[in-house]
């Protein structure tokens, strides 16, 4: 189902960022000695790569590893069958009616269905609460700036000061708010330091370590780093890793800017004084959410030892620690991104060759659509082989693979069907000859119709694929010779038919496969094509039956259906 397919996805993507992270965590272990700028540096193009792991597991090749996952088998899943079904190597004339079937009761939602449902949903509920939250976060603090005023002069020009010395080139705004208590800065494009009412009774001291701390931050862009690491919790919420190293990039990320404040000449022990100081005032009043504040109580006592320690490294990323970070961390995220891990490995051309001689007529139509839909040319001379096989079946689904796969050196084989005694594989030959788009094709068609005037209509829209004037001729030909009217079946043998509206038609895959076998054609089709949107692997067979349906309009929507349901898409 789509869910099932996309908490699979969700799986992979939550292994890989559990690898992403586990590496990042060995990395700042191995760098405990370095400054805390490297380290925060670390975990915040780790969490980078986490926001950007969906993206890049789209866009990249992936490669997988045999080892973890055995070998590749296909499934064929078997749909429910009623009583009355019909083996399926039972050939139907083209004018009989569909037997009374009874319609098999709805398969209820497996219980292991249900919780991947419930984890989906609760994993994206979650993750859109909390992106929410981001937002108000992120407008509440927009708020507080827009009603904040301008500090005295001697302090902008003192913060100005500091950001000259501090290599700052943004222009940064300082402004002072009753509504806090706690100094804070934020924003990347346009920066702000916001200072509570109270500045003006500060100490030249604690100015200054608030100034430079907060200056810090907008000089080393904290805030949009901030951001990415609020967007890859909010994602990556249910994986405990991520809030490690959220926090853990946050303690970092202060501890860089009390190692900036130190290296500006700040005393150490006056520092750290008013370090605690602020973070007195947290207890009282939290600084506001979705700013960045110069004290909290979290990793406070680590933060103190730092600054107080003589030993610790202060020194800054840099530009050259800094690209051989990113390159180190884009050599764990691209493979790991590539690599597939948590999905079934897609069978090998030879698997599926062997699989289409088996003795098993399901395994072998089934491998045959799968080669179909590969569209691989080295498929071929295999698929030519069983239009002559001894199941009438795998003949049928061979020779729809042919047309899928487009390779004019079939053109000759499809045609040889054309004279075949099953009506159902004569049809089938006249679509494919169509789906290969040449010319080549065009007396044949013409001949068919003069043998067999049913396969008109079919030859009518396998004449409208070839891009070639004298199919246009011949279309028309075949179309006054069948008497279809001009307009009439176009879209029969490419699932255009819109599901009625009187058609009541489940979004359950097990439901939709019991209503292929509805003993309504109208039902089926709409099933079929409701499938066919779905991509729902699992009801491939079922709808290798369907090209043997007594109705054509139901035969072309399976056909249409099973081209939807592409294994290579996914």
């Amino acid at each position: 189902m789509i869910y099932h397919f996309a908490m699979l996805i969700g799986a992979d993507i939550l292994l890989k960022a559990t690898v992403i992270l586990l590496v990042a965590a060995f990395a700042t272990r191995l760098t405990w000695w370095t400054s805390a700028a490297i380290r925060h540096a670390i975990w915040s193009l780790a969490l980078l790569a986490l926001v950007s792991l969906p993206i890049l597991e789209a866009g990249l090749p992936s490669w997988r590893l045999d080892s973890l996952v055995g070998p590749a088998t296909i499934a064929t899943p078997a749909a429910p069958a009623p009583a009355t079904a019909a083996p399926i190597n039972v050939v139907v004339p083209a004018h009989a009616q569909v037997p009374a079937q009874t319609m098999p009761a709805p398969a209820s939602e497996s219980p292991s269905e249900s919780l991947l449902f419930g984890g989906l949903f609760v994993w994206i509920a979650g993750a859109i609460l909390m992106l929410g939250r981001l937002a108000i976060h992120k407008a509440r603090v927009s708020g507080i700036t827009s009603r904040a005023t301008p500090a005295d002069p001697h302090v902008d020009e003192k913060a100005k000061h500091i950001a000259r010395e501090l290599g700052c080139r943004d222009s940064i705004r300082v402004l002072v708010s009753d509504e806090i208590t706690i100094p804070a800065s934020w924003g990347d494009l346009r920066p702000v330091v916001l200072l509570p009412a109270n500045v003006d009774s500060w100490t030249a001291s604690r100015l200054q370590a608030v100034l430079v701390h907060e200056v810090a931050h907008i000089v080393r862009h904290d805030y949009a780093i901030h951001l990415i690491s609020e967007i890859s919790r909010s994602i990556y919420w249910v994986n405990p890793l991520v809030w490690v190293a959220a926090r853990r990039s946050a303690v970092e990320r202060e501890r860089a800017c009390d190692d900036v404040a130190v290296r500006s000449g700040l005393q150490r022990d006056v520092y750290a004084t008013r370090l605690v100081e602020m973070a007195r005032l947290h207890l009282s009043s939290g600084p506001p959410a979705g700013a960045l504040a110069m004290a909290t109580r979290s990793g406070l006592a680590e933060r103190v030892r730092g600054i107080l320690s003589r030993s610790t490294d202060r020194s800054p990323v840099g530009t050259v620690r800094l690209v051989v970070i990113m390159i180190l961390t884009a050599l764990v995220a691209i493979p790991v991104a590539s690599l597939q891990v948590v999905h079934d490995r897609s069978p090998t051309m030879e698997e599926l060759l062997d699989d289409l001689m088996s003795s098993d007529a399901n395994v072998a139509r089934h491998a045959a659509w799968y080669l179909g839909e590969r569209e691989d040319r080295m498929a071929v001379p295999a698929l030519i082989d069983e239009l002559h096989g001894a199941h009438p079946d795998v003949r049928l689904v061979a020779a729809w693979a042919l047309g899928e796969i487009k390779d004019p050196g079939a053109i000759d084989a499809l045609a040889t069907l054309l004279d075949s005694g099953d009506p159902f594989l004569r049809e089938m030959a006249t679509l494919s000859l169509g789906e290969i788009e040449h010319p080549d094709a065009v007396p044949m068609l013409v001949s068919a119709v003069d043998q067999d005037p049913t396969l008109g209509t079919a030859a009518i829209w396998a004449l409208g694929e070839i891009d070639d004037e004298g199919a246009v001729h011949a279309r028309h030909a075949v179309r006054v010779k069948v008497d279809v009217p001009v307009g009439a079946h176009l879209q029969v043998w490419t699932g255009g038919y819109a599901v009625e509206r009187d058609v009541t038609v489940s979004r359950d895959v097990d439901e939709l496969i019991g209503q292929l076998t509805s003993s309504s054609a109208r039902e089926r089709r709409a099933a079929a094509q409701r499938l066919g949107v779905f991509g729902a692997y699992e009801a491939v067979d079922p709808l290798l039956d369907m090209l043997r349906d007594p109705e054509p309009s139901v035969r072309a929507m399976a056909v249409w259906a099973l081209d939807e349901i592409n294994p290579s898409r996914h």
